[in-house]
Order: structure tokens, then C-alpha cells, then sequence
């Protein structure tokens, strides 16, 4: 099971997503500044706060898919040798060239 991530408040990837979520703001200001006026678009001063859930909860995912998908032998062989440790001799020679014949 994978540690649930918590990035500080500076980290750049919580900067980011603020960007962006005020940008989106912004844009459907422009784009439909009756309907931003009826409906709210969200609170500016909670922005930070989002942004960092946001890049908590991505993370979070990305590093539940790692851990389920890699594993000590997932990916056959020891890690660092070409052809996952097997005998040179034992791959095809497609494999060794990595194209064909």
C-alpha cells in the first residue's frame, strides 16, 4: 500500500495547480460573465487549499499504480542487466539486435 502524500504549501506543484485553477477562473469569467455571476466559481482565498489537495490526491494515485505494478520481480531479472539476466546465449537474436534479422 502506498504513503498517502501531503506537499508543503510552497511546493511547485501545488503553485502550479493554483495557477490553473485561477486561470480557469478567469477564463469563464470572460467567457460567460452572466452565468459566473449566478453561479459561484469557487472562493479565491480557498485556492491554496485546493490546489494542494489536488496535487496530494495525483500523487497519492501515481504512487498506488507504481507500487501495484512494480514489484521486486515484475519485470523479470535482476534490475541493471540488459534481457532482464537471462543468458545471452538463451535470447533470440531478434531480442539482442532489438529489430529484425
Amino acid at each position: 500500500m502506498a504513503i498517502k502524500v501531503n506537499h508543503p504549501k510552497e511546493h511547485p506543484d501545488v503553485k502550479m495547480m493554483e495557477e490553473s485553477i485561477k486561470k480557469e477562473r478567469k477564463e469563464t469569467k470572460e467567457k460567460f460573465p452572466i452565468l459566473s455571476k449566478i453561479l459561484p466559481t469557487g472562493n479565491p482565498k480557498k485556492d491554496k487549499a485546493k490546489a494542494k489537495r489536488i496535487a496530494d490526491t495525483l500523487q497519492t494515485i501515481g504512487a498506488k499504480k507504481m507500487s501495484a505494478s512494480e514489484g521486486s520481480f515484475s519485470k523479470g531479472g535482476r534490475a541493471g542487466y540488459k534481457y532482464g539476466g537471462a543468458a545471452i546465449k538463451g535470447v533470440s537474436k531478434i531480442l539482442r539486435k532489438g529489430g529484425k534479422v
